[in-house]
C-alpha cells in the first residue's frame, strides 16, 4: 500500500505539511484530526476540538482569503519556541497568527506562561498581529451552525445548479434565499446552490447572523 503521504496526494491533490502533526500524537484526552478545505482540497490537521471549529469557521469566512493550521516554528527572543495554532491571511492583506484556547484554560494562564509578549513580537517582526480567541468565539452556536450549513452546501450542491443561481443573482441583483429557490425554479436545490456560493465566497454572509430563508445574497 502506498504510504500516508501517497494517500494525502492520491486523496486531496495537495500535500499539506504542518511543522507539528497531531495525528501521529493521538491521545484519549485529545480530539485530533483533519479538516479537507473546500476552498483548495487542503488537508488541515487539529489536535482539539476549538482547532477543529476554527478550522470550520475560517474555511467559509468571506473575508479570510487563506489559512493553515500548525503554519510554522517560530523563534522567540526569549529563547524559546512557538507553534501558533493557524495562520489566517485576510482579504485585506493583514495575516494573523492565531492560539485557540478554552475559556478555563486561558483564565488559568492568560499570558500563556509568560510568553505572550515574546509571541506578539515575533508576529510582529513577520508583519502580523497576534490574537487568542476561545469557546466564545469558535463554539458560538450561530457562527458555527452557519459555518457547518455553509460547508454541507458545498458538498452537496450539483455544478449545473450553481450556474443556474449564479446567472439568477447576475440578472436579479440582490435576493432572499427564499425567492432564489422559487425563481429559480430548483426549490430547495437552488437554496441550497446559493448556499454553496456563499461557502465558495462568491456571495457575503455574515457569519454571526443565523442564515434563514430570508437572508439576501447578491454575487462579490
Amino acid at each position: 500500500m502506498p504510504d500516508d503521504a501517497c494517500l494525502d496526494e492520491l486523496a486531496f491533490g495537495i500535500r499539506y505539511d504542518p511543522v507539528r502533526d497531531p495525528r501521529t500524537r493521538r491521545n484519549a484526552r485529545s480530539i485530533t484530526g483533519e479538516l479537507v478545505s473546500i476552498r483548495d482540497s487542503v488537508c488541515h490537521v487539529f489536535e482539539s476540538l476549538g482547532e477543529m471549529r476554527t478550522a470550520i469557521i475560517l474555511d467559509v469566512d468571506f473575508d479570510v482569503v487563506a489559512y493553515r493550521t500548525q503554519p510554522e516554528r517560530m523563534r522567540l527572543d526569549d529563547g524559546g519556541t512557538y507553534t501558533p495554532d493557524v495562520q489566517i491571511r485576510w482579504r485585506d492583506g493583514r495575516v494573523t497568527y492565531r492560539e485557540v484556547k478554552p475559556d478555563g484554560k486561558l483564565a488559568e494562564k492568560p499570558d500563556l506562561d509568560g510568553r505572550v509578549d515574546p509571541i506578539r513580537r515575533a508576529c510582529a517582526e513577520r508583519g502580523a498581529d497576534f490574537e487568542i480567541v476561545t469557546d466564545r468565539w469558535y463554539g458560538d452556536p450561530v457562527r458555527l451552525r452557519n459555518a457547518n450549513l455553509l460547508r454541507h452546501a458545498f458538498r452537496r450542491s450539483r455544478v449545473d445548479d450553481v450556474a443556474v443561481v449564479v446567472d439568477l443573482l447576475g440578472r436579479r441583483g440582490t435576493l432572499p434565499l427564499s425567492e432564489i429557490s422559487r425563481e429559480s425554479g430548483l426549490g430547495p436545490a437552488g437554496h441550497y446552490a446559493a448556499l454553496a456560493l456563499a461557502a465558495a465566497r462568491r456571495c457575503r454572509v455574515d457569519l454571526d447572523i443565523a442564515i434563514g430563508f430570508d437572508t439576501m445574497l447578491r454575487l462579490a
